[in-house]
């Protein structure tokens, strides 16, 4: 045991520490003191290294968090999601005080990345997205979803302020491409990391083609084919007048997996004769 002027040092050493973490405190605790060295107290400190001038040898300090205690757990709170500190807890006896003990914490993220991103529509101008809300303690308040475009060097911001959990954007360019990403922010502000990975290049349009029709038991079934290099959601339409074209109605709309793909128009049975079409917007 170490002894100065008689009296025994305490050893201090956070033995057994515990940490605990939220997204805005972290919890240190560790096993008491023994008796053997008296009343002992606590404290908790940041450390800090300045170098100054630049290239000159370093000079550290230490900086006290909060007030010393003679309990074995400290609570730091009002941290920043995500953050990354090293705790310093010293103990000090009646003989004088230990070393410094460190600890290195990382706060957690306030809200979790959104899991699951998708594409759900795509045209030549427009990208239809939607993702599931994140998982973990924190709930999302509200989204918002990126573009990157010139090999991710550029990006646009869509969406800020989204509450949904799907979102259609448009104005795009035809031929363009962008990598595309969402991420969440709580109540507080605090963002997520980003939930993304998958290009996708607005086509320019190509007209689908009819390619079979036939009867089938739930209707009357179409085979389309698309015909660009990217599929892209199809518009199917109807009318009973084809003279008049304020008579189409959409009646589907598809973006196929697979090229060609088939549509059946469950209603064909409610007329005598129908009309349809097929746009690519």
């Amino acid at each position: 045991m170490n002894a100065r002027y008689g009296t025994p040092y305490p050893t201090a050493q956070i033995k057994q520490a515990v940490v605990s973490v939220t997204a805005n405190s972290v919890t240190l605790s560790w096993a008491a003191e023994d008796p053997v060295v008296g009343a002992v107290t606590y404290s908790a400190y940041l450390r800090h290294v300045l170098h100054d001038p630049r290239g000159s040898g370093s000079t550290v300090w230490y900086t006290q968090i909060g007030s010393s205690t003679t309990q074995t757990s400290l609570t730091i709170s009002g941290l920043t999601p995500g953050l990354t500190q090293a705790y310093y807890v010293v103990a000090m006896g009646p003989g004088g005080s230990s070393g410094y003990n460190s600890a290195i914490v990382a706060t957690t993220s306030s809200v979790q990345p959104p899991v699951n991103l998708r594409m759900t529509g795509l045209t030549s101008t427009s990208i239809s997205l939607a993702w599931d809300a994140p998982a973990g303690p924190v709930p999302a308040a509200s989204y918002e979803v990126w573009g990157w475009y010139n090999g991710g060097v550029n990006y646009t911001v869509y969406g800020t302020g989204n509450t949904n959990t799907t979102l259609t954007i448009t104005g795009l360019v035809p031929g363009s491409s962008h990598q595309w990403g969402v991420r969440a922010f709580d109540a507080q502000g605090y963002h997520s990391a980003f939930n993304y990975g998958f290009t996708v290049i607005n086509p320019v349009p190509v007209a689908p083609q009819f390619t079979a029709m036939s009867t089938a038991a739930s209707g009357f079934q179409f085979t389309i084919s698309e015909g660009g290099p990217v599929l892209q959601t199809a518009l199917i339409q109807a009318t009973t007048n084809p003279a008049d074209q304020n008579s189409w109605v959409q009646i589907g709309s598809v973006l196929p997996t697979s090229n060609p793909f088939t549509f059946i128009d469950t209603n064909a049975s409610q007329y005598p004769i129908r009309f349809y079409r097929i746009l690519a917007p």
